[in-house]
């Protein structure tokens, strides 16, 4: 009886284990996507649910609570600000990578040894989960500093109107975006430490120290716009002025940036576009050519 296992029995085990990885992955992605009729739905859900932990989380809170990643404590937490990755924790994260390392570690460079791809697969694998929490994070720092100049009007009109600081704090806390929740974060932060919320000589408010922290990641804008309130609450006098001006300049800061970005949109679109048409070509040329050179052999 031959018990040696033909090249291309070999072959079709590693085609089916990369399948199934691969469905795995897509299952794992779509899980992570959940619909609902409307806004009201999904309160209530939240109301009258548990929230559902998934097994990497419930592993990672048992085994690895105990390693601490201020990166991904950090990106986590800017991430959920958009609604996603509520359930996750940072331990989490860190299970996930660690089971997406050693699943394409044992499908792929176990089965095909040591190469660029198996390499590259692996690595991919253990480093989508931390990048997948990133990306969502960059995305709502982003949304956060588009939206400053609106916040600073809101400020300057609350302010004219006859309002304090700490009332327009307030309304810009009522608003139902990512902007809103952040500055929620800070006055409940406040509430929860009775500390002054303003900066009163060499003592630092609440405000300016919890945006501080919350911009540590690279956020210039949103540090320079707390200092800037922080200042302007102990002036009193000409306040919604000052305010108006933050504004103003800060919506100049704002069509800068896009302006920028504008011009620099052709480049950045080489790379994908190199990518999404040009790979495709090549690979409809040079597949058969080599399947040829293979079969020759």
């Amino acid at each position: 009886m031959n018990t040696n296992i033909s090249e291309s029995t070999y072959q079709q085990i590693i085609i089916v284990a990369a399948a199934v990885f691969f469905a795995f992955l897509v299952w794992y992605l779509s899980s992570q996507i959940k619909f609902a009729s409307s806004k009201t739905e999904r309160r209530m859900r939240k109301l009258l649910e548990e929230e559902e932990i998934s097994v990497f989380d419930k592993w990672g809170n048992k085994y690895l609570s105990r390693y601490k990643l201020e990166s991904i404590e950090h990106n986590l937490k800017w991430a959920k600000r958009s609604g996603k990755f509520e359930t996750w924790t940072s331990s989490g994260v860190l299970m996930r990578s660690i089971i997406f390392g050693l699943a394409g570690y044992f499908l792929f460079i176990q089965n095909m040894g040591i190469s660029l791809m198996s390499v590259a697969i692996t690595v991919g694998g253990a480093v989508f989960p931390y990048f997948q929490v990133r990306g969502e994070a960059e995305n709502v720092q982003k949304q956060v500093s588009r939206m400053l100049p609106e916040v600073a009007t809101l400020v300057a009109v609350e302010m004219r109107a006859g309002g304090s600081m700490d009332t327009a704090l307030s309304r810009v806390a009522e608003m139902p975006t990512i902007a809103g929740k952040l500055f929620k974060e800070a006055l409940a932060e406040q509430s929860r430490t009775n500390r002054p919320l303003w900066s009163n000589g060499a003592t630092i408010g609440v405000f300016l120290d919890y945006m501080n922290r919350e911009a540590s990641s690279g956020m210039p804008q949103l540090r320079r716009f707390a200092k800037q309130l922080d200042r302007v609450s102990g002036i009193g006098v000409n306040s919604p002025e000052i305010i108006a001006k933050v504004a103003e300049g800060f919506s100049r800061e704002y069509k800068a940036r896009i302006t920028k970005s504008a011009a620099m949109l052709d480049t950045q679109l080489v790379f994908p576009t190199m990518i999404f048409f040009f790979l495709p070509f090549l690979l409809a040329i040079g597949l058969p050519l080599f399947v040829s050179v293979l079969s020759a052999f």
